[in-house]
Parts: C-alpha cells; structure tokens; sequence
C-alpha cells in the first residue's frame, strides 16, 4: 500500500517559525541579484533549431580539456570545427551563412 504524503499545508503548520529578533550580522551585507536575460538574446536562440551531437565520454572529456586550457567554451570548439568543416567542403562560414 502505498505511503501517505503529507501536503505541503501540513508541512508549513508543523516548522517552527523564525523568531522576528533574529537578524543577520551587521558586517553581513544582504543582497538580492537577479539575473535577466536580454529580449534579443532570447529570441535568437528561439530562431535557432535545436541539435543534438552523440560523443563518447572521453572525446567529451578531452573536448572539455582543450576548452579549459584556452579559457573557451566546449561550445566554441564545436562551432568552430563546424566553421572548419564548412570551409573544407567550400561553404561559406556559419557567419555568412547566418546573415540572410
């Protein structure tokens, strides 16, 4: 049989409540940050399709290695060998190509 769960009523009524005297330390510096993600910056990744790219483990690995090494991203890397195969079969760059 399966277990009951309490609700999340019951779990509110049952935490002790933070007394009002308690105040953080006066060195201690309260701040709220939000982090806000620009609306261009949204729509672009909207207006790119998702794909997906199977590697193993250890090429995954050793991609990661080279990313930290040239303080870059794995996501670079992969953008640029994309740039490198693009050019290899003579195609413009992802650049040009994402003009249009």
């Amino acid at each position: 049989m399966a277990k009951h769960r309490p609700s999340l009523e019951a779990f509110a009524q049952s935490a002790a409540p933070i007394p009002a005297t308690a105040a953080p330390p006066a060195d201690t510096v309260a701040t709220n940050v939000v982090e806000l993600v620009s609306s261009a910056a949204a729509t672009t990744r909207k207006d790119r399709p998702h794909t997906t790219l199977y590697l193993g483990k250890k090429v995954q690995r050793v991609i990661k290695e080279i990313a930290l090494q040239y303080d870059r991203k794995p996501h670079d890397l992969y953008l640029e060998g994309i740039n490198l195969m693009l050019t290899q079969y003579g195609r413009p760059s992802i650049k040009d190509i994402s003009k249009d």
